[in-house]
Protein backbone atom coordinates (compact mmCIF):
# COMPACT_ATOMS: atom_id res chain seq x y z
CA UNK A 1 0.00 0.00 0.00
CA UNK A 2 2.82 2.42 0.84
CA UNK A 3 4.43 1.77 -2.56
CA UNK A 4 1.18 2.57 -4.36
CA UNK A 5 0.82 5.87 -2.49
CA UNK A 6 4.44 6.77 -3.23
CA UNK A 7 3.94 6.04 -6.95
CA UNK A 8 0.74 8.05 -7.16
CA UNK A 9 2.50 11.02 -5.54
CA UNK A 10 5.18 10.82 -8.22
CA UNK A 11 2.53 11.06 -10.94
CA UNK A 12 2.58 7.44 -12.06
CA UNK A 13 0.58 4.38 -11.21
CA UNK A 14 2.15 1.13 -10.14
CA UNK A 15 1.12 -0.51 -13.41
CA UNK A 16 2.80 2.19 -15.55
CA UNK A 17 6.33 1.87 -14.18
CA UNK A 18 8.91 0.84 -16.74
CA UNK A 19 6.60 1.36 -19.73
CA UNK A 20 7.58 3.71 -22.49
CA UNK A 21 4.94 6.23 -23.51
CA UNK A 22 4.17 5.78 -27.20
CA UNK A 23 2.98 8.99 -28.89
CA UNK A 24 0.05 9.05 -31.25
CA UNK A 25 1.20 8.13 -34.81
CA UNK A 26 -0.33 11.29 -36.31
CA UNK A 27 2.13 13.41 -34.31
CA UNK A 28 5.24 11.85 -35.90
CA UNK A 29 6.49 11.41 -39.45
CA UNK A 30 7.67 8.18 -41.08
CA UNK A 31 11.13 8.58 -39.53
CA UNK A 32 9.72 9.14 -36.07
CA UNK A 33 10.24 12.90 -36.03
CA UNK A 34 7.71 15.39 -34.68
CA UNK A 35 5.02 16.90 -36.90
CA UNK A 36 3.19 20.22 -36.89
CA UNK A 37 -0.48 20.48 -36.05
CA UNK A 38 -1.38 20.46 -39.77
CA UNK A 39 0.56 17.24 -40.36
CA UNK A 40 3.66 18.76 -41.96
CA UNK A 41 7.02 17.63 -40.55
CA UNK A 42 8.75 20.16 -38.30
CA UNK A 43 12.12 21.59 -39.27
CA UNK A 44 15.15 20.05 -37.58
CA UNK A 45 18.55 21.60 -36.99
CA UNK A 46 20.13 18.80 -39.04
CA UNK A 47 18.15 19.96 -42.10
CA UNK A 48 20.25 23.15 -42.24
CA UNK A 49 22.82 21.58 -44.56
CA UNK A 50 23.96 24.61 -46.59
CA UNK A 51 25.85 27.83 -45.85
CA UNK A 52 24.77 31.33 -46.84
CA UNK A 53 26.53 34.65 -46.39
CA UNK A 54 24.35 37.68 -45.72
CA UNK A 55 25.78 40.99 -46.94
CA UNK A 56 24.83 44.61 -46.36
CA UNK A 57 25.82 47.64 -48.42
CA UNK A 58 28.06 50.08 -46.57
CA UNK A 59 28.93 53.59 -47.62
CA UNK A 60 32.43 55.00 -47.38
CA UNK A 61 34.31 57.81 -49.09
CA UNK A 62 37.40 57.74 -51.31
CA UNK A 63 40.26 60.25 -51.36
CA UNK A 64 38.18 62.64 -53.55
CA UNK A 65 35.32 62.51 -51.02
CA UNK A 66 33.11 60.60 -53.45
CA UNK A 67 30.79 58.02 -51.90
CA UNK A 68 31.85 54.42 -52.49
CA UNK A 69 29.48 51.55 -51.74
CA UNK A 70 30.88 48.16 -50.80
CA UNK A 71 29.30 44.92 -49.59
CA UNK A 72 30.17 43.82 -46.06
CA UNK A 73 29.52 40.33 -44.70
CA UNK A 74 27.24 40.58 -41.67
CA UNK A 75 26.42 36.89 -41.13
CA UNK A 76 27.55 33.44 -42.23
CA UNK A 77 24.82 30.98 -41.24
CA UNK A 78 23.65 27.42 -41.84
CA UNK A 79 20.46 27.16 -43.89
CA UNK A 80 18.21 24.83 -45.80
CA UNK A 81 17.24 25.80 -49.36
CA UNK A 82 13.92 25.42 -51.15
CA UNK A 83 13.69 26.57 -54.78
CA UNK A 84 10.17 27.93 -55.17
CA UNK A 85 9.98 29.03 -58.81
CA UNK A 86 12.02 30.08 -61.80
CA UNK A 87 11.17 32.26 -64.80
CA UNK A 88 12.74 33.24 -68.09
CA UNK A 89 11.90 36.35 -70.09
CA UNK A 90 13.07 37.49 -73.47
CA UNK A 91 13.25 41.27 -73.87
CA UNK A 92 15.38 43.72 -75.83
CA UNK A 93 17.18 40.89 -77.59
CA UNK A 94 18.32 39.33 -74.31
CA UNK A 95 17.15 36.47 -72.12
CA UNK A 96 16.61 37.18 -68.42
CA UNK A 97 16.15 34.41 -65.88
CA UNK A 98 15.22 34.66 -62.22
CA UNK A 99 14.82 32.10 -59.47
CA UNK A 100 12.82 32.56 -56.27
CA UNK A 101 14.45 30.70 -53.37
CA UNK A 102 13.57 30.32 -49.70
CA UNK A 103 16.21 29.74 -47.07
CA UNK A 104 15.34 28.56 -43.56
CA UNK A 105 17.83 29.60 -40.86
CA UNK A 106 17.87 29.55 -37.07
CA UNK A 107 16.22 32.56 -35.49
CA UNK A 108 18.44 35.53 -34.66
CA UNK A 109 17.76 39.24 -34.23
CA UNK A 110 20.29 40.07 -36.95
CA UNK A 111 18.57 37.89 -39.55
CA UNK A 112 15.11 39.04 -38.44
CA UNK A 113 16.09 42.65 -39.25
CA UNK A 114 17.22 42.00 -42.84
CA UNK A 115 16.13 44.59 -45.39
CA UNK A 116 15.34 44.44 -49.09
CA UNK A 117 18.63 46.24 -49.75
CA UNK A 118 20.61 43.30 -48.28
CA UNK A 119 21.82 40.38 -50.35
CA UNK A 120 22.69 36.71 -49.95
CA UNK A 121 25.57 34.77 -51.43
CA UNK A 122 25.09 31.04 -51.87
CA UNK A 123 27.08 28.65 -54.09
CA UNK A 124 28.75 31.51 -56.02
CA UNK A 125 25.38 33.12 -56.76
CA UNK A 126 24.16 36.45 -55.43
CA UNK A 127 20.51 37.09 -54.63
CA UNK A 128 18.58 39.96 -53.12
CA UNK A 129 16.38 39.61 -50.05
CA UNK A 130 12.65 39.95 -50.73
CA UNK A 131 11.40 39.29 -47.21
CA UNK A 132 11.92 37.55 -43.87
CA UNK A 133 9.26 35.81 -41.80
CA UNK A 134 9.03 33.43 -38.87
CA UNK A 135 8.20 29.80 -39.66
CA UNK A 136 5.30 27.90 -38.13
CA UNK A 137 7.64 25.66 -36.11
CA UNK A 138 7.36 27.84 -33.06
CA UNK A 139 8.14 31.23 -31.70
CA UNK A 140 11.76 32.32 -32.24
CA UNK A 141 12.85 29.00 -33.64
CA UNK A 142 13.45 29.46 -37.36
CA UNK A 143 13.25 32.28 -39.91
CA UNK A 144 12.44 31.96 -43.60
CA UNK A 145 14.31 34.28 -45.98
CA UNK A 146 12.88 34.74 -49.47
CA UNK A 147 15.42 35.86 -52.06
CA UNK A 148 15.60 36.26 -55.84
CA UNK A 149 18.59 35.20 -57.89
CA UNK A 150 18.83 36.38 -61.47
CA UNK A 151 20.94 37.20 -64.45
Amino acid sequence: MAERQRNSRMGEHAGDRGRRRIPHPAQHDELGGPRRHGGEPMMRIGDLDRRIVVQRSTKSYNEFNDPVYTWTDIADVAASRIDVSDTQKYAYGMTFSTKLTRFVVRWSALIRDLQSSDRIQHENLTGFVKGVKETRDGRRRFLEITATFGS
